[in-house]
């Protein structure tokens, strides 16, 4: 039996299945299946530049920015934010504003004035200006100035009547003397006069001897030959079409320049230069 059982262990130890076996056993388990994304490589970093050999090239000195260079290299940039506005700055633009509107208005109402009563607008001008001087002395100066006046209704759709009307003399900015005529009426395209006395000194002045209106009156009349006045008027107007009023108007004529001339220095009555001066409308 020994010998037998000797037998039966060669020939196990010869059998190829027996040394498969054996092998297989003596070698690890395979690795399980990944369950996910394997892990990434470790980090390497990059590898150093190399050295450079040192030059024996010495550069020169750094030079200045020139003035008005705007250097490339960055900058230390603060933001601000929008410029901040005063009040004051605030407060002019809003009167500019306002400024610009209230003269479109005026220039749109103007325009529409014009439309509607441009042709309507009476034409005033003064046929004759004549002056009377009674007495010039060291009192004084004592004369009288007669005016008539040419009014003319242009309008072809209107009838005009005045109301009052009111002129007053001056002469280099000094009031002399006013005067009122009675009311009157204009029909369509009809032209009339009205006449106005002034008197100098009048019925409200004392003590004027010795102004220096006066003597310039007087300085003019004798060395230049002339004395100029202006004569500014204020009327109110009232338009009517058929018998009823449509609107009301105040005028304000100016009639400036008026020269009187007096032949020679010891004439003492002179008359106006030139046979008619247009009247300008300043407003109404």
């Amino acid at each position: 039996m020994g010998e037998g059982e000797t037998k039966d262990d060669s020939s196990s130890e010869g059998d190829p299945k027996s040394e498969k076996f054996v092998t297989e056993l003596s070698q690890p388990p395979p690795p399980p299946p990944p369950q996910g994304y394997p892990f990434p490589p470790p980090y390497q970093a990059h590898p150093p530049y190399p050295v450079y050999p040192k030059s024996d090239y010495h550069y020169g000195p750094v030079k200045p920015t020139p003035p008005g260079y705007y250097p490339t290299t960055a900058q230390n940039f603060v933001l601000i934010g929008p410029p901040h506005r005063s009040p004051g700055y605030k407060f002019a633009r809003v009167f500019l504003v306002v400024l610009i509107m209230i003269f479109f208005g005026v220039t749109v109402l103007s325009l529409l004035a014009w439309l509607i009563y441009g042709s309507d607008i009476p034409v005033f001008y003064a046929q004759s200006l004549n002056m009377t001087v009674f007495r010039l002395d060291n009192t004084g100066i004592n004369a009288t100035l007669s005016a008539n006046m040419s009014v003319r209704n242009p309008s072809e759709r209107y009838e005009v009547q005045y109301e009052y009307v009111e002129a007053a003399l001056v002469y280099e900015d000094n009031l002399l003397d006013t005067n009122y005529v009675n009311p009157f009426v204009l029909a369509k395209t009809e032209r009339g006069s009205i006449s106005f006395k002034f008197q100098i000194p009048n019925a409200h002045q004392k003590n004027i001897a010795g102004a220096a209106w006066e003597k310039d009156i007087e300085s003019d009349r004798r060395d230049k030959g002339a004395v100029v006045f202006d004569m500014r008027i204020i009327a109110n107007a009232v338009y009517r079409r058929n018998d009823h009023p449509t609107t009301s108007r105040t005028l304000r004529i100016f009639c400036g320049e008026l020269e009187i001339v007096f032949p020679s220095p010891t004439d003492t009555t002179g008359k106006l230069n030139d046979k008619y001066k247009d009247c300008i409308i300043l407003s109404n």
